[in-house]
């Protein structure tokens, strides 16, 4: 199983990556066993996102619980986003490197 934690734009596509933690996970029919976490990649954990690449052998993968454990700490707020909206955006009213208006010859 792969986790990775506060990376809310995780789609399948690119959890071939390196995970923050990678569990190899033994066959556990009465669910008792239960893994530790990295606490450095697992504290102030707004979103998690796990991966389960394989399964015992199973045409389907089947997760009937998934219990977490830990001390809650309060509503994380949003990051701040500084931004300029723009109803009408100009050219002119922006600084724009030559390189990237397209200006240039070939010699």
């Amino acid at each position: 199983m792969n986790r990775w934690s506060n990376l809310p734009e995780l789609r399948f596509d690119n959890t071939r990556g390196k995970a923050h933690q990678e569990i190899s996970l033994t066959y556990d029919p009465s669910g008792t066993l239960a893994y530790q976490v990295n606490p450095s990649h697992f504290s102030r954990v707004t979103h998690l996102s796990l991966y389960f690449p394989s399964n015992f052998g199973d045409e389907t993968t089947r997760i009937y619980y998934i219990g977490l454990r830990g001390e809650y700490l309060g509503e994380v707020k949003s990051k701040v986003v500084i931004t300029t909206y723009e109803a009408r955006p100009q050219l002119k009213d922006h600084k724009v490197d030559d390189f990237l208006t397209g200006n240039r010859e070939i010699q």
